[in-house]
């Protein structure tokens, strides 16, 4: 009886431990936390703008790709169970509204996250940038808002 109650104990660890999941991971470039980004419509890298020239939808604001790993939605979730900030130098947050999550094509290991810049960001430089996903947060990435740097 003893053995088997450490066998059930161990069985029943061992299934706790395995649903045990790590957060996202925001891609960035390998000699920097500047992450990897562009604008979803356009296709330009970084320095962004909060807005565009370009409609996309029902306003004029910015779209920026980011990339991520360990990021997959369960069944039933979509776009919106995924969230995303950004702090600027002044240590202010602002939401960013996640448009879209997707598998990349030929590198599943990836997953391509489309934000929408908030209006009130202010163009003076680097936020940064986090994703949440079911409670786990990633690492902090550094997107340039009208520069880079600052």
């Amino acid at each position: 009886m003893w053995r088997r109650m450490i066998f059930v104990s161990c069985v029943l660890f061992a299934v706790y431990a395995g649903a045990q999941q790590s957060g996202p991971i925001l891609i960035s470039h390998t000699d920097s936390t500047r992450a990897i980004s562009f604008d979803s419509v356009t296709r330009r890298r970084e320095p962004f703008s909060t807005t565009t020239q370009i409609r996309f939808g029902t306003d004029h604001a910015t779209r920026i790709m980011l990339f991520a790993m360990n990021l997959s939605l369960q069944s039933g979730d979509t776009a919106s169970a995924v969230t995303a900030e950004a702090e600027d130098a002044a240590h202010n947050i602002y939401p960013l509204v996640v448009e879209s999550v997707a598998k990349v094509t030929d590198q599943p290991w990836a997953t391509s996250v489309v934000v929408r810049l908030d209006t009130n960001l202010p163009e003076t430089g680097d936020v940064l940038v986090r994703i949440k996903y079911r409670g786990f947060a990633s690492n902090r990435v550094r997107v340039g808002i009208g520069q880079v740097g600052g």
